[in-house]
């Protein structure tokens, strides 16, 4: 079984022009646009961060358990920005995936996956010690 997930080199950009105030709309090169900023119905920069690295990590996980023939039920995640008060308090950031399976073997290996996986996805390399995931394996039987 392989422990992670090969990923395809992805080349990103991005541009965010201010619209005034504190938002601006932020383009990519595919053409899609989005609102970004901390008025009302905006996604603030945190956000766009923890829905980055669910999403990333998330892909991750997908691809490692399709290398590893882990039949995947279902997915869903979470994640949370922790920010100390005191000064020079290092952030954290908290992904807590839960992942469904259909067999105690798929749990198992899911399970040994998961902190490999966590280290070397794209998100893990970048986050490196401010990251921490949860991988949660639930079993469901198929009838």
């Amino acid at each position: 079984m392989k422990l992670a997930a090969r990923q395809p080199a992805v080349a990103c950009a991005t541009e965010t022009i201010w619209d005034g105030g504190a938002s601006g709309t932020a383009l990519c090169g595919e053409g899609r646009e989005l609102v970004v900023g901390r008025g009302a119905g905006e996604w603030s920069p945190e956000q766009l961060l923890l829905l980055g690295a669910e999403s990333s990590l998330m892909e991750s996980i997908l691809a490692a358990a399709r290398e590893a023939n882990v039949q995947v039920l279902g997915y869903v995640s979470s994640a949370h920005l922790d920010v100390p008060d005191e000064r020079g308090g290092e952030p954290r950031l908290t992904v807590k995936p839960c992942l469904v399976v259909a067999s105690l073997d798929d749990r198992q290996h899911a399970r040994l996956m998961s902190a490999a996986v966590a280290r070397t996805s794209l998100v893990g390399r970048l986050l490196g010690k401010h990251l921490h995931v949860g991988l949660d394996v639930r079993l469901e039987p198929t009838a």
